[in-house]
C-alpha cells in the first residue's frame, strides 16, 4: 500500500500496478515529448482491439439474456448507467465505468462484469494464450455459461500464469469492494485465445518475490497482495515527483532501467540517453532482473565495465555453491599452506568446488578469489561474460572451459523455421540438404496458408508440416 500522502496524484487505471514505474514517474514530471509508438506496438493494439470486439459481439449472441451494455459517453454519465446496471442485478455489464475510488486514487473499466450470488467479478478479453498443456487442471467456465458459479475444472490444462493480468483483475477488485458491489469470492477471469474464461484466485499464493526482511529470501504472495504493493509504490512515485516539481531539492524514488517494455515506450529516447552513458548501464546486459540491478547499484556497480572487471572464477564458485565469504573469514589468520578441508571438513560439495578449480589451500584461496565479485553474488557469473563480450571487439566469444566446439553432420540435414503473426502461426519452412550429393543445391519446401489465421488453419499448416517431417525422420539414415 501507499506509504506517502498520494491526495495530488491523479486517480489511476490498474495497467501502472504492472508498468515500468519510470514511465509513472515521467508522465508526472513530462521531462520531453513523447516520441510515436513503433508500428509493430500499433499494430499489436489494434489487434487485440479487433479481437476484444469479435468475441463480445459473439458472447451478446450467445450469452445470457440479462446483458447490458454501457455506451461509450461522458464519465459521469456512464458511471450512473454502471451502477444503475449494478444495483439492478444484471447478469452481464459490459464496457462497466467503475465509480472513482477517491481514497484509493483508482479508475478503470473492466470488459466485463459478471453478477456472483451477492456481487460482481470482473473479467477482462486478453488477446494472448492463458492455459497451457499440463498434466494439471485449471478452472473456467464457457462464454456461453459466464458465470463463476457454473466453472468446471478443465483436466489436463494448467493456467498460463500472467501477472499483468492478475494485477489488472485485482485492481478491478479493489474498486468493486469499494464501491460494495464485489462478489465476496476473490476471484476475476481472463477471456483469452482459447475462447474460454479463465479464473483467478486473486488470494491464492501465486508470486515469488522477495521478502522484505532479507532480500536473499523469498516470498509467495497472493495477486492482491502483490497489486496493493506494486499499485502503492506506483503512487508514491507519481507523489514524489510532483513534489519535486514543487522542489527540485526532493529525489526522485526511481532512475531509468532498461526492461522489456522499452522499445514501445514513449519515453524511450530520454531514458536512453542516461542508459548509453559511460560503457551503458548494467540494466542493458541481458536476463539482469530488477533485484540483481538494484543489488549492483547499492554496491556501487553502475556501469557494463565495471561487470566485466569482476572475477569470473570466483563468481563461477559462488554460483556452483561455494560459501566464498565464508571461507575468506576463515582463512584470516591462517598459515598459506594450511589446506581448506582442515578448515570446513564438513563441506564436501564446497570443498570438491574448489578443487575442481584448483584450490585446496589458503594460499590457492587468496590467490584467486576477489572479495569484490563475492559480495555481489553467483548471478553475476553469466553476466561478467555477457558485459565482456559485449564491449570487447569481437563479435563472438566461446565461453571459458570450451576448447573445441564439434558440430555432428549427418547425410540429411533439414533446418526448420516458422514465421508468425499475432493470429497465430501461417508458415513452416524446411531446408533440406542431401550432403551424399555434393552438386544437389538445397531444397526448400515450405507449409504456408495465406487465409486468415484461427486455430483450424494453425493447425493445418502444422500437420502438414510435421506429416512431411515424419516421413523424413522415417527414411534409413547413416551419420557421415
Amino acid at each position: 500500500m501507499s506509504r506517502m500522502n498520494v491526495s495530488m496524484v491523479t486517480v489511476q487505471g490498474g495497467y501502472i500496478a504492472k508498468q515500468c514505474p519510470v514511465v509513472v514517474q515521467n508522465t508526472v514530471l513530462v521531462p520531453t515529448e513523447k516520441t510515436e509508438l513503433p508500428p509493430e506496438v500499433i499494430h499489436r493494439m489494434d489487434a487485440g482491439i479487433e479481437f476484444e470486439a469479435a468475441i463480445l459481439e459473439s458472447m451478446r449472441e450467445d450469452g445470457p439474456d440479462s446483458w447490458v451494455v454501457i455506451p461509450h459517453q461522458p464519465r459521469d454519465i456512464a458511471t450512473q448507467a454502471t451502477v444503475d446496471a449494478m444495483e439492478n442485478r444484471a447478469a452481464v455489464i459490459e464496457n462497466a465505468f467503475l465509480p472513482i475510488d477517491v481514497e484509493g486514487r483508482r479508475t478503470g473499466r473492466p470488459d466485463l462484469l459478471i453478477r456472483s450470488d451477492v456481487g460482481y467479478i470482473p473479467v477482462d478479453i486478453k488477446h494472448h494464450r492463458t492455459i497451457a498443456e499440463e498434466d494439471e487442471s485449471v478452472l473456467v467456465s464457457d462464454p456461453t455459461d459466464p458465470f463463476h458459479e457454473s466453472a468446471y475444472q478443465m483436466d489436463g490444462w494448467d493456467l498460463r500464469k500472467h501477472q499483468g493480468d492478475a494485477l489488472q483483475l485485482a485492481h478491478y477488485h479493489r474498486m468493486l469492494k469499494a464501491t460494495g458491489h464485489a462478489s465476496d469470492r476473490s476471484v476475476g477471469g481472463i477471456l483469452g485465445k482459447e475462447g474460454l474464461i479463465v479464473w483467478y484466485d486473486l488470494d491464492a499464493p501465486m508470486w515469488t518475490t522477495p521478502a522484505k526482511s532479507d532480500g536473499k529470501k523469498r516470498k509467495v504472495r497472493t495477486s492482491l497482495e502483490r497489486y496493493d504493493f506494486e499499485f502503492g509504490f506506483r503512487l508514491d512515485i507519481a507523489a514524489t515527483a510532483f513534489n519535486h516539481l514543487e522542489d527540485n531539492g526532493v529525489d526522485l524514488l526511481v532512475e531509468p532501467r532498461a526492461c522489456g517494455e522499452c522499445d514501445g515506450c514513449g519515453f524511450h529516447d530520454f531514458c536512453w540517453t542516461t542508459l548509453a552513458l559511460g560503457s551503458g548501464d548494467t540494466s542493458l546486459l541481458p536476463g539482469l532482473t530488477y533485484p540483481q540491478w538494484r543489488n549492483l547499484r547499492d554496491l556501487g556497480i553502475t556501469e557494463r565495465s565495471q561487470v566485466a572487471d569482476l572475477d569470473y572464477l570466483t563468481a563461477s564458485l559462488l554460483k556452483s555453491g561455494v560459501e566464498i565469504d565464508v571461507f575468506l573469514k576463515l582463512v584470516e589468520s591462517e598459515e598459506p599452506s594450511v589446506l581448506l578441508e582442515s578448515l570446513r571438513p564438513r563441506a564436501t560439495k564446497q570443498l570438491l568446488a574448489l578443487e575442481e578449480a584448483g584450490v585446496q589451500t589458503v594460499e590457492d584461496l587468496l590467490g584467486v578469489a576477489d572479495s569484490e565479485t563475492a559480495a555481489v553474488g553467483g548471478f553475476i557469473a553469466k553476466r561478467i561474460l555477457d558485459a565482456r563480450a559485449a564491449l570487447g571487439p569481437h563479435h563472438v566469444y566461446r565461453r571459458p572451459g570450451v576448447d573445441e566446439v564439434t558440430v555432428p553432420r549427418a547425410n540429411i540435414e533439414i533446418d526448420i523455421d516458422m514465421e508468425n503473426v499475432n493470429e497465430g502461426v501461417y508458415l513452416w519452412g524446411a531446408l533440406i540438404n542431401d550432403r551424399t550429393k555434393p552438386e544437389a543445391d538445397a531444397e526448400y519446401i515450405p507449409f504456408v496458408s495465406w487465409e486468415p489465421i484461427d486455430d483450424e488453419v494453425e493447425l493445418e499448416v502444422f500437420l502438414a508440416m510435421w506429416t512431411w517431417l515424419t516421413a523424413q525422420r522415417d527414411k534409413p539414415k547413416t551419420m557421415v
